[in-house]
Order: structure tokens, then sequence, then C-alpha cells
């Protein structure tokens, strides 16, 4: 499983270069959007390098599960059973690991970045949310296999990066009790 792992993932790393050259400029147009909102609410300011890295992971996400495969080249289009690939072959259990890890990050800085993706509840929808439209638009566009699966992983994802950021926070607190 390891094999495909490392593999898939160095595979991926072509899309980074896409991922920065979307999520910097998006990160630079949103940017002043969102904190004129958060000063009229009061609210702090965006911590620049944690936007810039949200917005770069969120271009990256959408560059690997849309621009990955070639447009109709999934031969079945919906798997809706659910733990349907879990358990098959290493391959399978290789893109699982991939789907959790690949919503980390986006969990992670989603919660550095927006109060309300600090909630547990709030951030397991987020996730929900942002995996089914990317495996909609996978059905939409034919780059992929619409798997409840796949949604499920990717939640699983976006709340590890969530619980990631508790615990970090738990560590900083205790350091700088401020």
């Amino acid at each position: 499983m390891f094999q495909y792992f490392y593999r898939d993932i160095a595979s991926m790393m072509r899309f980074a270069p896409l991922g920065l050259a979307i999520g910097i400029p998006l990160a630079m147009i949103l940017t002043p959007i969102i904190n004129k909102k958060r000063e009229k609410r009061e609210e702090k300011r965006l911590f620049l390098p944690f936007f810039f890295l949200w917005c770069i992971c969120v271009a990256v996400i959408l560059a690997i599960t849309l621009l990955s495969r070639e447009s109709g080249s999934s031969n079945s289009t919906m798997d809706l059973k659910l733990f349907s690939t879990f358990g098959i072959n290493r391959r399978n259990d290789a893109y699982i690991a991939e789907n959790i890890v690949l919503f980390i990050p986006y969990g992670l800085l989603s919660a550095c970045n927006f109060k309300q993706c600090r909630n547990l509840v709030k951030s397991i929808l987020i996730g929900f949310a942002g995996s089914l439209f990317i495996e909609s638009m996978q059905l939409i566009t034919g780059r992929g296999i619409f798997q409840i699966d796949d949604i499920m992983t990717n939640t699983v994802g976006m709340l590890a990066g969530c619980i990631l950021y508790h615990i970090c926070n738990c560590f900083r607190r205790k350091k700088d009790p401020k």
C-alpha cells in the first residue's frame, strides 16, 4: 500500500505549480474583500500566510481531483455503495489514505482562517459539502467516479485537520497562556 501511496503523492506534486499559479492570485483578490467584511464585524484580519496557504491548498485539491484524469476517462460514473472500496486491495487502500491526507491540510488551514471551521460539526459539514462538490464535478465532467467512499474519506480528512488545529492550539496555549 505504501508504495502506491508514495508514488501517487509524488505524481500529484506536478499540480503544485498550478496550485501556486491559481492560489496566490486568488488570495490576493479575496484578502481585501474578506478583511473588509471582517472589519465591519469588528473581527481580526486574516493572517496572510495562512490564508495564502489555504487558497493554494484549495487550488491544488481542485487541480488534483478535477484535472488529474482525462475527461470521460472513468468506466463507471457512480458508486453509491458505502465501504465498497475498503479492503479490496492495496491500491484501493492507498486511495483511501490519499483522500484522507488530501483534506487534512484543508481542514487545518480552514480552522486557522475561519472561526466557523473550528467547530467540529461545522467542519464535518463543510468537508462534506466540499467533497460533494468535487465528486459532483467529477461526475459531470467524466473525470472520475462519484463515490460515496470518497466523500466519507475526504470528510474524515477535513475533520482530522480540524482536530489537528485544536491539538496545536492547546500546545500553543500551554506554551503562551496569553
